[in-house]
């Protein structure tokens, strides 16, 4: 993991490039997230009033910025020195690639992370673990995967290419058996008995439902039906996380609609914050968003800039929020931080990595500087294109216009 060193001026400008891609509780509207390649959030949603989960609570606090880590290719965490670094953070994704796992696990990739969690665990017993699972492919990585991959008697459970030929690997949930197949012995077999794991990652969890891959061979009518049948089986997923107390953090693309802009073609999927939001019931669960500034999603002018700043406290307003910015440097990161701090209430938790592996994830000293609860509200001037925000151990100025942020830390690093 590569650290980074002490920042040498409090201001700096953002220039972010592109990268490679690849949440307690909220109340009762809608919300949003994207799978854009560079800046991420993910929140966590229900509809009802949510049971105590300690594990969150026990993870969280205002005293310094709440980092978590989505390293993948994890190594080494059989080595002291890099199970410390892992257990910095306040969260951690357990994996999502295994191309470095030794061959006896190839297909058994179930045991490998499980094992991975216990070490993470061990390491630091308040830190939030997500084991990864794929929503959209059926992965050879899995025992549970592989074992149905090859086999002609499982076809039904795949979408079809215009010809009828079985796509093999691309889940169709609207299949009741293939759903089930999934969540039980995907997801639930190895996860739901874990203590170690607070829950389950899902990613590409809208993939199809926007058209892509195996989507492009649907009219929007099918792709509605599979968006619907898609939200049930996270539905029943969520329920049965939900009695071990765990939750199901689900990877979509799409922002509060009437933020998001008209310009952005991600936008026009079936899958949107709102209609899962409803269609997840009264479950708790997850959502996994990118955003960044400049932000493709809003616009990557100074208006998109206040735009994506306005997403932020909206949605913080409803569910808590994960925040990260995928690539572009430290300039890039700087910046991200600055509208993180600007928009984040309790529960956000915020993350910087130069690309998915675990080698680019990165740790801050920023991370480690005090910084205290609120103090006052965001105060917004500059024709409403600077937002400056203080707190107890930390002034913030985010100026929309200029590109350009400044976070004056008055105490330094936290003991």
């Amino acid at each position: 993991m590569i650290r980074r060193p002490p920042r040498s001026t409090l201001s700096s400008s953002s220039a972010a490039s592109d990268v490679y891609k690849r949440q307690e509780y909220g109340g009762s509207e809608k919300g949003a997230m994207q799978r854009v390649v560079l800046c991420l959030l993910a929140a966590p949603y229900t509809n009802a009033a949510p049971p105590p989960f300690t594990g969150w609570s026990k993870a969280w606090s205002w005293d310094t910025i709440q980092a978590y880590n989505f390293g993948q290719n994890t190594t080494g965490l059989d080595s002291p020195s890099s199970l410390r670094d892992k257990s910095d953070y306040r969260v951690n994704f357990v994996d999502g690639f295994f191309e470095t796992k030794s061959p006896g696990f190839r297909n058994n990739s179930e045991e490998v992370l499980a094992k991975e969690a216990a070490l993470l665990r061990q390491a630091d017993p308040r830190a939030l673990l997500f084991v990864y699972r794929q929503g959209a492919s059926a992965l050879p990585q899995f025992a549970s995967t592989n074992a149905i991959l090859q086999n002609p008697e499982y076809d039904q459970f795949w979408f079809v290419d215009d010809s009828g030929a079985p796509m093999v690997g691309a889940w169709d949930f609207r299949n009741a058996s293939a759903a089930e197949y999934w969540r039980e012995r995907v997801v639930l077999d190895s996860v739901a008995n874990d203590s170690n794991v607070q829950g389950v990652f899902v990613d590409d969890s809208d993939a199809w439902g926007c058209g892509e891959g195996p989507g492009a061979h649907y009219s929007a009518d099918a792709l509605q039906e599979i968006f619907n049948a898609t939200v049930e089986n996270y539905r029943l997923l969520a329920v049965a996380l939900n009695t071990h107390g765990m939750l199901p953090v689900l990877s979509i693309r799409n922002h509060l609609s009437n933020l998001t802009s008209a310009n952005w073609t991600g936008g026009h999927c079936a899958f949107g914050e709102e209609a899962l939001h409803f269609g997840m019931s009264e479950t708790k669960y997850a959502l996994f968003r990118e955003m960044r500034l400049p932000s493709p999603q809003f616009g990557e002018n100074a208006e998109g800039c206040v735009a994506a700043v306005k997403n932020l406290q909206s949605e913080v307003n409803l569910v808590p929020t994960f925040m990260n910015c995928m690539g572009g440097g430290w300039e890039a990161s700087n910046l991200t931080l600055a509208a993180f701090l600007i928009g984040m209430d309790g529960m956000a938790f915020y993350g910087h990595g130069e690309g998915w592996l675990d080698w680019g994830w990165v740790w801050s000293v920023d991370y480690g500087n005090a910084l205290g609860t609120p103090v006052g509200d965001v105060i917004v001037s500059g024709d409403g294109f600077v937002f400056d925000r203080r707190f107890e151990h930390a002034n913030v100025t985010l100026d929309c216009r200029a590109q350009t942020s400044a976070i004056d830390w008055h105490h330094g690093h936290s003991p």
